[in-house]
């Protein structure tokens, strides 16, 4: 209520209009009968009681039949608004009591409670309530089993006395005083009920509700002495799942840990912690907590249920470590289920063991691995799977092992009999049962060769062809023939193309030596599935036909075919293509080289046997000691024909060392520059988007232009780039190539490496990495080398030159000596030179001039350099 005068509203106050100080309630209630023996009586004020008001000559109980004031004491709630009398023995069965508050009671503001309060009440029939407790404690829950000194704040007080029964025919009571520190229970006298005859257990259940922190005192009313304390503390809270709750696919042997923020009591996991599948049954679980509490793992005895929707609870059953248990909670997880099965068998001997069954379809004798990839349905014990061989009737059964380091990968192996032609299977049953079907092979054999054994009118350029019952593996085939002419190993290539057939040939890399006997023999020939074959050495004889050979020996023994020669000397063979019965010229050998094409050289050749047809003679390629022979210079790649038109037509052509483009084996070094001429190079930071590579190396190949590669790296893109440099010409071991820098890339046909600005760039040879050179790429828009020509310019033209770092739209200004512009022209500039031609007018004087280049950026890199300036002269 607020007063204020009408015409000074600022001057108002409030103040609160508080009710009449008074009793609003009393227990028990006047009139009471049956009221227990144990009851401490009581009264309830509508506003805190004076504490220096309460005592036993202002508040007392009195026996009516005596008319004398029974002894007890007094208890005010913490409030003050409630006050109690205890008592100090029960009071007797039967009889009438009297409970006075005097009219002097004041309230804490001292106004007086008026008239006396009088209330009258009797008390119960037999038994008495117990008079000898034992003990008093709370428990954790409906079950009675574990006490616990401590409560949730929503939960229940499972309070229990055990005294000695009075009554042995009847359910008797006894009452406790419950109190909380915070008012919210001011002292409620509670009853609690014999749990049976004669059991002298007495038991109650009762709901609060109360602030984390409050005390709650309980005393026994049968025996004041008992007095217990509980404390209010928080539910243990469900904080981490793993995996989560909805997860689909675990394996069936999977764990659930279930992650709490305070420690739980592990002798409630069993009754706390239950699960079902998805058909409602219970799921036998094994539970395990943590050494500090706070989690629990959950795993099955057996499995869980395949493919199936299971739900974990957490019961009311499940406590924390201070008895005070989480909140009901359940969730959901999903089991896998075989959707998975892949069979295959291995089978084979080296050198190609282990060769698929299911793409050749057979299997040797002996040891068959079996390995098959199923569903992973377990992840913590290794699983089994069933397979089943089966082979002339019988049927065999086989489990395979996991893999401990391939979940679901299984192996085993079967023992073959030694039975050619059986048809076989091998079945996994797991899934849609895959099955792979095969063939225990016959043994390979040879069907035949040519050229036939003993053959004498072979061809210089024969084919070796065996025939087999079965593919031979080209693999080993390839160089599995050693062909000998005149005792020498002659070079041979496989003309068959794929990996295996039954059918193999070979040739030669070059002619046979006319007249030369020949073997040929095999070795190290099998089939696909590794079983060898074997081929008896057989012989031929080359027709005597004309040519021209070369050896590497003086004996002309060691042939030297193919169409590149490596070594310093050799020896030459003619063949005349007819009996040599001229006397008036000698046979000669005709060489012509690369470089002396229109300057053929001829070389004396001696005959060996003439009756033979044969002559030979020395050559030597380079300048050195030894035997006299006669010497042809040449330089490595460059290109020799020998002829000798009056013995024979054939021709034989070679390159020496090399042929073709060598790139380079020795890296000299690596330089990089500014421009396409290859006359500045960068030093420094790098300030240009394109780059002129050169690579200086040893050049292995004289008459060709080679090539070598180059890697460039940026800090933008690790992987980088790979890109040739040619040679700048014949012989000159300087390889060049340009590269462009760009964070995009692009469609233009230039060599490309995305960089950025402030990146690092790096150039190694891929031929020696330790040749390399690296840069810092710090793009800038600018203008270098300027210069006007000729100057003096005696003619009417002057051209303006110039440097771009990167494209720039560019002004020229001209000015005389006195600072007048005399000319002005703008230019679309690109990276690299740049001119602009500038043809004088008529009236031009002699003189020095001025001229300034302003560069306007078309690039995201900025200009620091405003303006350029340069002079020239006029003498005309």
């Amino acid at each position: 209520m607020s007063v204020a005068p009408d015409l000074a509203s600022n001057l108002g106050i409030s103040f609160l209009v508080t009710a009449d100080f008074r009793i609003t309630g009393v227990f028990p209630v006047d009139g009471s009968v049956a009221v227990p023996a144990d009851t401490w009586p009581g009264w309830s004020f509508s506003h805190p009681v004076d504490p220096a008001r309460v005592d036993l000559s202002r508040f007392t109980i009195t026996r009516l039949l005596t008319n004398a004031v029974e002894p007890a004491s007094l208890t005010v709630s913490p409030d003050r608004l409630q006050v109690t009398i205890q008592p100090w023995s029960f009071m007797e069965l039967l009889e009438n009591y009297e409970i006075r508050v005097a009219s002097d009671v004041l309230d804490q503001r001292g106004r007086p409670l008026g008239v006396p309060f009088v209330t009258r009440f009797s008390t119960q029939p037999p038994p008495p309530p117990p008079l000898e407790v034992s003990s008093l404690d709370n428990y954790r829950d409906s079950s009675f089993t574990a006490t616990s000194t401590h409560v949730p704040p929503d939960g229940m007080l499972y309070l229990e006395v055990r005294a000695c029964d009075r009554s042995f025919s009847t359910i008797d009571t006894t009452r406790v005083r419950v109190t909380s520190s915070d008012g919210g229970i001011p002292g409620d006298e509670v009853t609690l009920e014999e749990t049976g005859n004669n059991t002298g257990i007495f038991r109650v259940s009762m709901s609060i509700d109360l602030p984390v922190g409050t005390s709650i005192t309980v005393q026994s009313q049968g025996k004041p002495v008992f007095i217990i304390t509980l404390k209010v503390v928080a539910r243990p809270v469900l904080i981490g799942l793993n995996p989560a709750s909805g997860s689909s696919g675990l394996t069936l042997d999977q764990p659930i840990v279930l992650g709490f923020d305070k420690p739980m009591d592990g002798l409630s996991l069993a009754s706390g912690v239950v699960c079902e599948d998805g058909s409602k049954t219970p799921v036998l679980l094994a539970r395990s907590i943590s050494p500090d509490g706070l989690s629990i793992t959950i795993s099955p005895m057996d499995s869980w249920a395949t493919g199936s929707q299971h739900q974990v609870f957490c019961t009311d059953r499940l406590f924390g470590a201070d008895g005070v248990g989480p909140r009901p909670v359940s969730f959901f997880f999903g089991t896998s289920s075989p959707d998975f099965a892949e069979l295959e068998l291995y089978s084979g001997l080296p050198p190609v063991a282990m060769q698929r069954v299911s793409v050749l379809r057979e299997a040797l004798p002996g040891t068959l691995l079996v390995v098959a990839s199923t569903t992973n349905l377990f992840s913590r014990r290794p699983e089994t799977r069933q397979t089943r061989l089966r082979l002339s009737g019988s049927s065999i059964p086989l489990v395979l092992s996991e893999s401990a380091a391939q979940p679901g990968n299984f192996t085993g192996s079967y023992l073959l009999p030694d039975s050619r032609g059986t048809i076989g299977s091998v079945t996994l049953e797991f899934f849609s049962n895959p099955s792979i079907s095969f063939t225990i092979p016959f043994l390979p054999g040879l069907i035949g060769f040519s050229p036939a054994s003993g053959a004498r009118q072979v061809s210089e350029t024969p084919v070796i062809e065996a025939s087999f019952t079965r593919k031979i593996f080209l693999g080993a085939g390839a160089g599995s023939l050693t062909l000998r002419a005149r005792n020498a190993v002659v070079p041979v290539r496989s003309v068959i193309v794929g990996n295996a057939s039954s059918v193999l040939r070979w040739e030669p890399t070059g002619s046979l030596p006319p007249g030369a006997s020949c073997t040929a023999s095999f070795a190290n020939l099998t089939d696909l599935l590794g079983q060898p074959v074997t081929v008896p050495t057989f012989g031929f004889t080359i027709v005597g036909t004309d040519g021209i050979t070369i050896y590497e020996d003086r004996a002309f023994t060691r042939l030297l075919p193919g169409g590149v020669i490596s070594v310093p000397e050799v020896f030459v063979e003619v063949v005349a293509s007819g009996p040599w019965t001229s006397t008036r010229e000698s046979p000669s050998l005709r060489t012509l080289t690369q470089r002396n094409a229109t300057a053929p050289v001829l070389l004396p050749l001696a005959g060996a046997a003439t009756e033979t047809r044969r002559f030979q003679n020395q050559i030597r390629f380079e300048a050195g000691r030894g035997f006299p022979s006669l010497l042809l210079p040449l330089v490595p790649g460059e290109q020799v024909e020998l002829s000798s038109p009056i013995l024979t037509n054939r021709r034989r052509v070679f390159n020496y060392r090399v042929k073709g483009d060598t790139p380079p084996a020795r890296i000299k070094a690596l330089s990089v520059y500014r421009d396409g001429f290859y006359a500045e190079r960068i030093e420094g930071d790098l300030q240009q988007a394109q780059l002129f590579i050169e690579i200086q190396a040893e050049d292995l190949n004289w008459v060709n232009i080679d090539t070598t590669r180059i890697k460039a790296t940026s800090t933008t893109d690790q992987s980088g780039v790979e890109f040739p440099l040619v040679e700048s010409g014949v012989h000159s071991g300087l390889f060049r190539g340009d590269l462009t820098l760009a964070n995009i890339t692009n469609s233009s046909g230039a060599i490309l490496l995305r960089a950025s600005a402030g990146d690092t760039i790096v150039l190694a040879s891929v031929t020696d990495p330790a040749v390399s050179i690296r840069f810092r790429y710090l793009p800038e828009t600018r203008i270098d080398h300027p210069i006007a020509w000729p100057s003096p310019a005696r003619g009417d033209m002057v051209t303006f030159s110039f440097y771009l770092t990167f494209s720039a739209e560019i002004e020229l200004f001209v000015y005389d000596m006195a600072g007048d512009e005399v000319y002005y022209t703008s230019h679309n500039g690109k990276p690299g030179e740049n001119r602009i031609p500038w043809h004088f007018p008529q009236h031009l004087a002699n003189g020095a001039y001025f001229f300034e280049l302003k560069p306007f950026a078309q690039t995201e890199f900025q200009i620091k350099q405003k303006k350029i300036r340069g002079k020239f002269a006029v003498l005309r």
